[in-house]
């Protein structure tokens, strides 16, 4: 019967534990003597301690857990924790000297002596609750001086029938059941009793005139990175991972999905391991999720929406990137993975979670093709993901395999999408012109639509139609570092209050130019370094902030990609007149530009993403004399005369002469794939790399005559944007960082209205 009932998760408020002779209603707090009908009511921290002593599983629970689980964030005496364990006595009418109930471990704790099981009774309504602490359905509490322990099992299936429930094929031990059971009773209570408070701001989604969406709202803010939020099927509770700022690792957050909410704290590994990217299966009963270390390891998990500890899927070490999906009828999963078969791509792949083996799903790749962030359809039949990073759109194939279609064509850096729920639509977050906006994509035309939500990304959809995304509040500064012991970072003289990134200095080392928002429009900006007060901007042009400014050997003329007067492009700026120019190039989605003596090396987004080119200039016109594809970053070293790069998705540093006929593998390791951007060969002819783990980042530099690369810095540095580096003339290296205001989880009650958006 404790299988059928624990099967039934989602119907909490029909269940109630035995312990011992007496019945017990947690959620209304009452011990119920069967003899005799006597009904004793119990206080809340009672209830919370007898919930950590069911959770021990008769094990022996520390005095100092218990107070620090049950008080957290108060200074209480010993004497509370005395009194609630007399009060679960007195309800037990149990003896202190001969317990039956709950034994008291003389200088360690207690410990529950009497069997928990589960009764098929109908308990009354259940009345407003609150969560007893955050901490409390952890799964990694300290019984005695064990810890709860990870089981990895490749063999299981989650999908929701009796014949195959993962509760039933694991033979969960009672009391273990019964403890998952008790936290959902306390976590339904709370979000019911949340969810009945309807006085609570409303998100209706309505976009204002000027394309804006009014009445969005913030559920999750607390002082911490909150981050990749995902709606339960039914839209009622919203799971996400979450970075205290004081904390190195990653942790799942469960709340409902409104205003005051109580969080749960649904995973808590340890401070070498974060938890990231939770999807909730169909049912709403689990949660799978990516668990990580500071190494190269990664494991998909799984974790019981109640709580508990959480079980291993499969490996995912030659993931591309985070991102996965569960398919509809909860038996596979989908993700991207890196290709070991000697050509350099990245694909999506199932894994089935019967068997625990992974599968390429059969469709066209290209050499240098990075599909990642899958999304399955409401039906199973599709599978929606990106195709590209910084230059990337929306694709669908079938989900069985077959021939892909490209629904976008922006050529952009999408930051999150979803099915919306009657599985017509995608909606995604992405860069264009004006900044950053949220779009939505008609499948069978490809038409789009657009709205404007403060700092969205990453949407999350739920059957019910509402939507949470995550809101990123941080600014961007740019700090300037050497290489002496024990310097910190500091702001430039120049710095604002806005958001700055993305510096270069001219060769002479007399200016620079950088991106700003600082005047309330992103722009270009120039500075004379000896008169700081003398920054202005380039009004022309607005940047696409993916590549630095890059200038002429002498000083005069600036590359950059963005969009001006004469549309997008790539333009040359005149420094002394402040004036830009479109290149006369083909259309394309161009990226950078650098200046190679006279010619000009230049990346684009063409048929694939990672275009790069040599050209030379003839008359009013540029002729392209040298080309291949597969390029992420380059830069042109110019004492060995070749062109230096990293691939698109692909580790490493490579080289090639200034005709692209041949190429060399220079470092393996260094950069990572996410970090394409960020290295650069100094005025030294040093190559400086930036890396991260979860501590933050680090920067590693070595010469190009042998690159013996080491790490520069012993304590990491804050967490840097994705931009580049940039050297000082005084040899210092300048970064852009977040100011570390974090970002929080916002709510649409119903999906905004959508204005016709057409490519520019």
């Amino acid at each position: 019967m404790l299988l059928s009932n624990l099967q039934r998760a989602a119907s909490l408020a029909d269940q109630r534990l035995q312990i011992g002779a007496f019945e017990v209603d947690l959620a209304a707090r009452e011990v119920i003597d069967p003899s005799n009908g006597q009904v004793h009511r119990i206080t809340d921290k009672a209830r919370a301690v007898l919930a950590e002593l069911i959770l021990a599983q008769g094990q022996v629970v520390k005095r100092e857990w218990l107070m620090d689980r049950v008080w957290a964030g108060t200074l209480p005496t010993g004497d509370v924790l005395t009194q609630a364990i007399t009060t679960l006595r007195k309800a037990f009418r149990d003896d202190a000297e001969n317990p039956r109930y709950i034994e008291t471990i003389a200088k360690m704790g207690y410990r529950l002596l009497a069997e928990v099981t589960i009764l098929d009774k109908p308990s009354r309504p259940l009345p407003s609750l609150s969560v007893v602490t955050p901490s409390a359905v952890s799964g990694t509490a300290p019984v005695g001086d064990s810890q709860a322990r990870m089981q990895p099992d490749h063999a299981a299936s989650i999908a929701a029938t009796p014949e195959s429930s993962w509760l039933a094929r694991y033979r969960v031990p009672v009391a273990w059941a019964a403890a998952w059971l008790v936290l959902g009773l306390a976590m339904a209570a709370a979000f019911w009793a949340a969810d009945s408070d309807r006085d609570a701001p409303v998100a209706a989604g309505n976009a204002g005139n000027d394309g804006w969406v009014e009445n969005a709202v913030i559920i999750a803010s607390a002082p911490a990175h909150e981050y990749m939020p995902r709606l339960s099927p039914d839209g009622t509770r919203v799971v996400y991972s979450s970075l205290a700022p004081d904390a190195h690792h990653a942790r799942l957050i469960l709340q409902p999905a409104n205003v005051g909410g109580g969080r749960i704290v649904l995973t808590d590994s340890n401070d070498a391991l974060s938890d990231n990217a939770p999807i909730w299966t169909t049912d709403g009963q689990n949660i799978a999720f990516i668990r990580r270390g500071d190494g190269p390891g990664c494991t998909l998990m799984m974790v019981s929406a109640l709580g508990g500890v959480p079980r291993a899927l499969g490996d995912c070490s030659q993931a591309s990137l985070p991102f996965f999906d569960l398919s509809p009828d909860n038996r596979q999963l989908v993700m991207s993975i890196r290709s070991t078969q000697g050509r350099e791509f990245s694909s999506l792949h199932v894994l089935d979670l019967a068997t625990g083996r992974w599968s390429p799903i059969e469709y066209p790749v290209q050499e240098g093709d990075l599909d990642f962030e899958p999304r399955f359809s409401p039906d199973g039949q599709w599978l929606a993901f990106r195709r590209g990073l910084s230059a990337g759109d929306i694709w669908v194939v079938p989900a069985k395999g077959g021939t892909p279609r490209r629904l976008t064509r922006l050529s952009t850096d999408i930051r999150g999408l979803d099915f919306t729920p009657d599985g017509l639509g995608i909606v995604f977050s992405a860069i264009y012109p004006e900044g950053l906006g949220l779009f939505r994509v008609d499948i069978a035309t490809g038409d789009l639509g657009l709205t404007r939500l403060e700092e969205a990304v990453f949407p999350d959809i739920s059957a019910a139609g509402n939507m949470v995304y995550e809101r990123s509040d941080d600014r961007t500064q740019m700090l300037a570092l050497s290489d002496a012991p024990g310097a910190a970072p500091e702001p430039l003289p120049f710095a604002s209050n806005a958001g700055d990134l993305l510096l270069s200095y001219s060769p002479d080392g007399k200016s620079a130019a950088f991106y700003s928002d600082r005047s309330g429009a992103f722009l270009v900006w120039l500075v004379q370094l000896a008169s700081p007060e003398s920054a202005e901007p380039v009004p022309t042009v607005m940047p696409m902030a993916r590549f630095a400014p890059f200038w002429s050997a002498d000083g005069q003329r600036i590359l950059i990609n963005g969009s001006g007067q004469e549309g997008f492009g790539l333009y040359e700026i005149d420094v002394a007149r402040r004036r830009a120019t479109k290149l006369p190039l083909p259309t394309h989605e161009y990226r950078f530009g650098q200046y190679v003596g006279d010619q000009l090396l230049i990346g684009w987004v063409g048929e694939r993403e990672g275009e790069l080119g040599l050209f030379v200039r003839e008359g009013d016109g540029l002729r392209e004399i040298a080309h291949r594809a597969d390029v992420a970053a380059a830069w042109y070293d110019s004492l060995r005369k070749r062109i230096v790069f990293t691939k698109v998705g692909r580790f490493g540093l490579y080289a090639t002469d200034l005709k692209f006929t041949t190429e060399s593998m220079l470092l393996d390791a260094l950069p990572m794939p996410k970090y394409y951007r960020r290295w650069l060969i100094t005025q030294h002819d040093e190559f400086v790399a930036m890396d991260a783990d979860s501590r933050g980042a680090y920067l590693y530099r070595g010469p190009m005559s042998d690159l013996s690369i080491e790490r520069m810095l012993v304590t990491p540095l804050s967490y840097p944007d994705a931009s580049g580096i940039a050297e000082a003339p005084d040899g210092r290296l300048v970064y852009s960082v977040s100011d570390g205001r974090g970002s929080d989880v916002g709510l649409l009650e119903k999906l905004p209205v959508f204005k016709p958006y057409h490519i520019p």
